[in-house]
Order: C-alpha cells, then sequence, then structure tokens
C-alpha cells in the first residue's frame, strides 16, 4: 500500500536529521508554491477549502527553515494528508495527489515517495 509505505519511510527513517541547505530551501519554496498551483489546476478544490490549502502549504515551506529534513519530512506527510481531506478524499491519499507532491519536489522527494509501481498501486 503506497500510503502506508510513504508513512513508514517518513515517520520511521531518522537517517537525515540534519537541515536543508540554503538552495535546498530555496527550491523547495519554490517548489511547495508550484504544487498550490497544480492542486487548483489538477483538483478544481472549492473555493471555501483553497485558503485552508494554501495555509497547509504556506506552514510547510516555512517550517523548511526551521526543520531538520527529517521532521520536515514528518511534515509533509501530514500537510499531504490534510490537503487530501480539505480536498474531500479523506485519509486516503489519491495516487494523482502524491504524483503531484512526487513530481514538484522531485529533487528530494523521490527518496521517501519513491515505490516500485505506482499505477500497479491505485
Amino acid at each position: 500500500d503506497l500510503n502506508i509505505d510513504l508513512i513508514r519511510d517518513a515517520l520511521f527513517t531518522e537517517d537525515e536529521k540534519t537541515p536543508f541547505s540554503l538552495q535546498e530551501r530555496q527550491s523547495i519554496s519554490k517548489a511547495v508554491h508550484e504544487v498550490k498551483f497544480g492542486i487548483i489546476e489538477n483538483f478544481n478544490p472549492e473555493s471555501k477549502v483553497i485558503p485552508d490549502i494554501e495555509s497547509k502549504l504556506e506552514y510547510l515551506s516555512k517550517k523548511v527553515n526551521d526543520l531538520t529534513k527529517f521532521d520536515w519530512k514528518r511534515l509533509l506527510v501530514t500537510t499531504i494528508i490534510g490537503v487530501s481531506i480539505d480536498l474531500g478524499f479523506g485519509t486516503l491519499v489519491p495516487v494523482s495527489l502524491l504524483e503531484l507532491f512526487k513530481n514538484v519536489l522531485a529533487h528530494f522527494a523521490n527518496k521517501f515517495l519513491e515505490n516500485k509501481s505506482l499505477k500497479d498501486r491505485t
């Protein structure tokens, strides 16, 4: 199950208790901004939930300055689930939403969003 793999890797892999570099922080902030537009474009959320989604993503983007990679990945999982709930999917995060985060955050997210075959898990 992709969701279980995602959570297990983010919550139980403690190998990255280091801060992000300045370049990584800048890239992540830009990527999270792109995720916001991707969510609006691909999921067409109700206007009443857009501020909630934007707030979650802005918090995620800001926390890249304060958290280690390990703790930020944990926050990323929480954020993805929160956005999924805001979009009306509940805690069963759709593969298309995971793919959006994965594609935009690919330069560092692949390690814990990686899977053998996403299409086989839908």
